[in-house]
């Protein structure tokens, strides 16, 4: 919020601890941007899965892992996959009755973080993906898809997701012109995930296997879609690393890092210039498309009449030069300004001190 992003969509957590720091935000208990939380993603593995961090079950305990993955996956993990599709309707049910703000499914698996980026599977059925969709129609809540191929990302489209998480992620493929048209054509929201010139020349410099998401298809897919005129909407993957996670990263991974939460939007609303879009453009994709996009529109995305008070105050003007978002004299959130030096109020990840080199990088400020 320091930084000027009041609200988060928040697509992959742990769902009880994003749930109730929601909570303890709408309640004023916490303060922070306030969050709508998807919770865990469908048919995926929790971190210690083949879906992410695999090798790290070899270097903790089996009971730590275990129940850190059953934190994560909160029954609808990727056990999901290999249950009879009678069995699906009511897990969906239970895991929407538990009070997440939106439903997001693995069209597609995530194994790439075990096995490269060589290839990818559809997590489940037809008849399958059409019942989690209409759960979440039935609860109300919008439906998110996670796709890292071609395929997964047409069958999306063709189940009316409302937002396509990473559409540029298709595994070094490029997207064809039908299925781009018909994105164009359709109500989804497209999510574009990117990297700026820059911060992709320093992962290159280094041998960042991170480098390879800005290249080729990647980056051409994201151009071909801006370019088309899709519904296109922030989104930066980012999370909140450790103090000690970003000591270990070379100055070139860290500078202008798309997957640290506070700097990601600079950083995304950046690269979007360098694809193609304009100012307004990407003000849009990170204010008013997001709120739509998320069904959040008649509460938040602009500053009309009835809605939440949540804006900016900058001392130069970002359709001259989008780096100038960064030049943030205030912030407001539902109409009262916030103590930006103040901010975090209670620090987490960052609260234990840590040598020089370290300390340097990310210390409390309360």
């Amino acid at each position: 919020m320091r930084n000027g992003v009041t609200t988060v969509f928040d697509t992959y957590n742990a769902l009880e601890p994003v749930l109730a720091a929601r909570d303890n935000i709408n309640a004023g208990t916490s303060q922070g941007a306030r969050i709508f939380a998807a919770g865990t993603i469908v048919g995926m593995g929790g971190p210690f899965s083949a879906d992410f961090h695999f090798a790290g079950r070899k270097a903790a305990t089996q009971s730590f892992v275990n129940r850190i993955d059953a934190m994560f996956e909160a029954g609808v993990g990727h056990q999901l996959s290999l249950l009879p599709r009678h069995e699906i309707r009511p897990r969906i049910r239970d895991y929407l009755a538990r009070g997440v703000d939106m439903l997001k499914i693995a069209v597609s698996d995530h194994i790439f973080m075990t096995v490269g980026l060589d290839r990818s599977y559809n997590t489940f059925t037809r008849p399958v993906l059409d019942i989690m969709v209409e759960e979440a129609r039935s609860a109300g809540v919008p439906v998110l898809s996670h796709s890292l191929s071609v395929e997964s990302l047409e069958t999306s489209v063709e189940l009316g997701a409302d937002v396509l998480i990473h559409a540029n992620y298709t595994m070094g493929q490029t997207i064809p012109n039908h299925l781009v048209d018909k994105i164009v054509a359709s109500n989804c929201y497209t999510e574009l995930q990117t990297i700026h010139d820059e911060h992709l020349k320093g992962l290159e410099e280094v041998g960042s296997w991170a480098a390879a998401l800005g290249n080729e298809a990647f980056s051409h897919n994201e151009r071909t879609l801006i370019k088309a005129d899709a519904k296109i909407l922030m989104g930066t993957d980012a999370g909140c690393p450790s103090v000690d996670h970003l000591a270990d990263l070379s100055p070139r991974e860290r500078e202008d890092r798309p997957w640290t939460l506070g700097g990601d939007h600079f950083h995304w609303t950046q690269s979007m210039i360098e694809k193609g879009m304009t100012p307004l453009q990407v003000i849009t994709a990170a204010t008013l498309n997001v709120a739509r996009g998320y069904g959040k529109d008649a509460l938040i995305g602009s500053v009309e009449t009835g809605k939440l008070a949540d804006f900016v105050l900058l001392d130069s003007d970002p359709l001259d030069d989008i780096r100038h978002l960064r030049a943030i004299t205030d912030v407001y959130q539902a109409g009262r300004a916030i103590d930006r030096d103040n901010l975090p109020t209670h620090p987490l990840v960052t609260t234990h001190p840590t040598d020089e080199h370290t300390s340097s990088i990310a210390r409390p400020t309360a």
